[in-house]
């Protein structure tokens, strides 16, 4: 079956213009085609708004009953590419008015169950229909916009206080008062949807009803009526630079759209209650909003925490969790069904972990998420890991700052054959730094695969594997076929386990680079974990290259850096002469008066010379063989940490949060 008719018709329409290929085609694929005579009623207003309807070819009226008359009004006519009924069935309301039919008219029908299962089975759709959601609900702002005249305007002050007056000029806007949840607002041009975005900044948890001015009018009350109705109320003469918790706030202020139980239970109908709720236009715009804002933030991680009295939500960004807002327990269970729904995981169960992936079309790229529910006492607690597998892959120049390790990681990545180990705990930029090397040695006559768990970047001319346990893809089995592939350099995401290990290890022996992740506090521990996990010291031996462990600290802001005097204390602490001048950031609008933006790598490099394998060989201590690697010149985690000082990239405070030192 073919859905180009269906797709032609969609990206004619208001609605749908805006979505990619795919989406149009999910969507295509559950629309109804119908026709209606004409003169027929196909929606009626007050009715439930179970489907919507996309003209193919024909003409509709659309007419709305007046308050209190009871008499219809004309509203508009539609015709083809044109979308109506969308209101009813996104946001749930019953229909706002009557459309007929004037000639034979041929309609695309989209029920709510299909919608319901697009939004459940598609992500990247649910994603775009939520944006749409909140393009719909402005839309219709704009529709039902009336015209008034400035002596009809009965502005509350502490109301127009709230908003910039700078803003106020920018948009041509002035907000009048709130009733019913409803923010009355006077706007030279009602189709504005910037003006919307604007107010909704500084006015919280209210739908917008605009209220048309002229130009004229609004310039008048600006000029002779502001100055009087802010007097007192602590007016705003301009734009302030929104704080990270105001540009949360914006995006996720949604509780008085939210109408949800408190509690539900564990089977049955509360099951199907939290669905429901789930799939609600508030909900998905909050999941929404909190995904969007972590990656306008360049966050690496999404932390959702229930609490006695709420749910807490995090972001993890440069290393460093930041709490940005405490949202009402009641969305607790919706949200985390909402998040389990588009990672694929199942909502009845609560009482055990579960690990899931969503992948999301942002923008022009794609965007996957491994997501990792965990139950706790208050409730289930879901971290998001945000990988961006379109982004930027680093020079290793760009990472590893100092030269002479940097000739040494260089020197190492070059070898025809050998294991390279990189260490360090998680979120340390192992992953980073390997796929750097691997962007060097990348070239037409070079066969490199990698085993992964899972892909973080995209890395074209690289052959790269998902690592899949659930069917019994496993790294060992990855790595097996490898060797079948007729490889030059592999790399294997971590060695996790005694069998990877001595198949990595076979595959160095054999004449291949392999590159490989362990978790070890720094290189020399390397040896000791590699002895645990029950691989001979001499196999060790024999196929290592080199050993690099690394840490991230935040870099300073340049913006508003400053230099001191490091005391002694410091001074004795990393090795320096007293009074060297090092620096801190004070914090400004750039780094969000953080004093940091952006992370750097701190590296330790041990290469496995003669000297060292014997040692390895030996089984030698991980102390016996620092000492060793020390006298032929390997710089410590705190040796190349204390450089990063001294050029003013980092602050002590870093590297004594980040870099295990001794004192």
């Amino acid at each position: 079956m073919t859905f180009d008719p269906e797709i032609s018709c969609l990206r004619r329409s208001n609605l749908f213009s805006e979505l990619g290929d795919e989406d149009l085609a999910a969507i295509a694929a559950k629309l109804q085609q119908k026709i209606f005579p004409a003169k027929t009623i196909v929606v009626k207003e007050g009715g439930p708004g179970d489907a919507m309807f996309i003209i193919k070819e024909g003409e509709v009226q659309v007419r709305r009953r007046e308050d209190g008359s009871g008499m219809d009004r004309f509203v508009t006519t539609l015709r083809d590419g044109d979308c109506f009924g969308e209101i009813g069935l996104l946001t749930g309301r019953p229909r706002g008015a009557t459309v007929a039919t004037l000639l034979t008219t041929e309609v695309y029908v989209l029920g709510k169950d299909d919608i319901h299962e697009l939004m459940r089975d598609n992500p990247s759709v649910s994603m775009s229909i939520g944006r749409l959601i909140d393009r719909i609900e402005d839309m219709t702002v704009q529709r039902g916009s009336e015209a008034a005249t400035l002596s009809q305007l009965n502005v509350q002050p502490d109301l127009l206080a709230r908003v910039p007056r700078a803003s106020l000029l920018e948009r041509k806007i002035i907000p009048i008062g709130i009733s019913s949840n409803r923010l009355a607002l006077a706007m030279v041009n009602p189709n504005d949807l910037l003006a919307l975005d604007e107010v909704t900044r500084f006015i919280k948890g209210v739908a917008v009803q605009p209220v048309r001015i002229t130009e004229n009018d609004f310039d008048g009350f600006m000029k002779n009526m502001y100055p009087r109705f802010v007097e007192g109320h602590g007016t705003r003469t301009g734009i302030p630079s929104a704080s990270s918790a105001e540009a949360f706030d914006s995006a996720l202020d949604l509780s008085a759209d939210l109408d949800l139980v408190e509690e539900m239970g564990e089977t049955g109908g509360g099951i199907a209650e939290l669905e429901r709720e789930a799939a609600h236009a508030p909900i998905i715009r909050l999941a929404n909003s909190i995904i969007e804002l972590a990656l306008k933030k360049s966050a690496s991680d999404i932390h959702l925490e229930p609490a006695e009295k709420g749910l807490r939500v995090r972001y993890r960004i440069d290393g460093v969790l930041w709490e940005e807002k405490m949202l009402p327990r009641k969305v607790l269970l919706p949200l985390a069904s909402r998040m389990k729904i588009i990672s694929r995981l199942d909502i009845t169960e609560r009482r055990v972990p579960q690990d899931g992936r969503i992948s999301l079309k942002v923008g022009q790229k794609t965007v996957d998420f491994r997501v990792s529910t965990m139950p706790s006492k208050y409730g289930e607690k879901i971290v998001i890991r945000i990988l961006d597998k379109e982004a930027q892959v680093l020079d290793l120049d760009k990472l590893i700052t100092y030269g002479p390790t940097l000739a040494l990681v260089r020197q190492m990545i070059k070898k025809p054959y050998g294991i390279i180990y990189v260490t360090g705990p998680t979120g340390s930029g192992k992953t980073t730094t390997l796929y750097s090397a691997l962007a060097e040695l990348n070239s037409p006559d070079v066969n490199i695969l990698t085993a992964e768990d899972p892909i973080e970047y995209d890395l074209p001319g690289i052959t790269q594997v998902q690592v899949n346990r659930d069917i019994g893809l496993d790294f060992a089995r990855v790595i097996r076929a490898f060797l079948r592939q007729d490889p030059d350099i592999i790399l294997v995401g971590e060695t996790r386990d005694t069998e990877t290990a001595k198949i990595a290890i076979q595959a160095a022996l054999t004449g291949h680079v392999v590159l490989t992740t362990l978790h070890t506090n720094d290189a020399p521990s390397t040896f000791v974990r590699l002895v645990e996990m029950g691989i001979e010291p001499f196999l060790i031996s024999t196929s290592l290259v080199g050993i690099v462990a690394q840490r991230l600290v935040r870099r300073i802001c340049p913006r508003c850096r400053e230099p001191f005097s490091a005391d002694q204390t410091v001074s004795r602490f990393l090795g320096l002469r007293e009074g060297t001048t090092i620096y801190r950031g004070v914090g400004c609008d750039g780094c969000n008066q953080s004093g940091y933006r952006g992370r750097v790598g701190v590296y330790e490099v041990l290469v496995a010379n003669e000297e060292i394998k014997r040692m390895v060989a030996q089984n030698a201590g991980a102390q016996q063989i620092r000492e060793k690697a020390g006298s032929l010149g390997m710089k410590t985690l705190k040796e190349y940490a204390s450089i990063l000082l001294t050029q003013g990239v980092t602050t002590i405070d870093e590297i004594l949060r980040t870099v295990a030192v001794d004192t």
